[in-house]
């Protein structure tokens, strides 16, 4: 998931039209392609101390994707968005969750 924002970011930052289907809707804002780009970053950044079991790196991986997560509900809200996201938003939202929620069990130990 990381990965997918650091890239979503990083193209939509080169080329605002990077990735659309329908040239008639807006292209993504850049506050959201920066937002993306420091969560990604912060999470990869966190993952490798995370993994060798530090816990401070393993909060930062549970908050960045539950912020990614949560963050999509603003989605339909954006000026020029396309209707019918809300099925998306669902899924990314309980996707990111259950990320975060098995990076957490973690915590656990």
């Amino acid at each position: 998931m990381a990965l997918a924002n650091v890239s979503n970011g990083a193209m939509s930052l080169v080329d605002p039209s990077a990735g659309q289907l329908d040239p008639t809707i807006a292209p993504q804002p850049v506050w959201i392609s920066l937002t993306l780009l420091v969560l990604g970053l912060a999470t990869l950044v966190a993952v490798v101390p995370g993994w060798r079991g530090n816990r401070t790196a393993l909060w930062v991986v549970v908050v960045t994707r539950l912020v990614e997560a949560w963050s999509a509900l603003m989605l339909p809200f954006l000026p020029g968005a396309p209707s019918g996201l809300w099925p998306f938003i669902v899924a990314l939202i309980v996707v990111g969750t259950m990320v975060a929620g098995l990076v957490g069990l973690a915590l656990r130990r």
